[in-house]
């Protein structure tokens, strides 16, 4: 399976290969690893976001140190999500205490499934404007149903509104 982003992956096909070898020697060393993204569902919408580098770190961790393909994925941030993207591969998590995850099935790996489509598309994003990509791919498929001329209404509400909270909708330049 394709990937939507780089990954450091080592001489054997994992990740964990080149952490025991030295800087100098690892064959792709300067490659960026891929994001970890954490997908979440609330009536019927589905979203997906950046997880940050410090539980990136745990997850990585804990991806390495499972016991099997079946054991279960917990650490402290997971509560917010329903799934999660990692190596390119999507992970449902159970919820914690209920030992089910709260989307019902297909509604995430639909969303999933839509969302790698369209990052492969893209053939690569610079990590810095990844959630802004994830933004507008989340809410594209959220309001898919919605003929085009409703869709553009809906975007210019959404402009209207950041307008009138005074919100800045271009990028700001270094020099101001």
């Amino acid at each position: 399976m394709g990937r939507s982003m780089p990954i450091d992956v080592g001489s054997n096909g994992s990740p964990e290969a080149d952490e025991a070898m030295p800087e100098s020697q690892r064959p792709n060393k300067g490659r960026t690893r891929s994001a970890v993204l954490g997908l979440r569902t609330s009536h019927g919408l589905a979203w997906a976001e950046i997880v940050s580098d410090a539980d990136t770190t745990q997850i990585m961790r804990l991806f390495r140190e499972r016991k099997s393909e079946r054991s279960e994925i917990q650490w402290p941030g997971a509560q917010r999500y329903v799934g999660v993207v990692y190596g390119g591969r999507l992970y449902r998590l159970a919820r914690s205490g209920t030992g089910s995850a709260g989307a019902r099935f297909g509604h995430i790996e639909s969303f999933w499934s839509y969302l790698q489509r369209r990052l492969k598309a893209k053939g690569g994003i610079r990590r810095h404007h990844l959630g802004l990509y994830l933004a507008e791919y989340a809410w594209r498929y959220n309001h898919r149903r919605l003929s085009p001329a409703e869709q553009l209404r809906e975007t210019l509400k959404l402009v209207r509104r950041a307008q009138v909270e005074g919100m800045r909708l271009t990028r700001r330049s270094p020099e101001q």
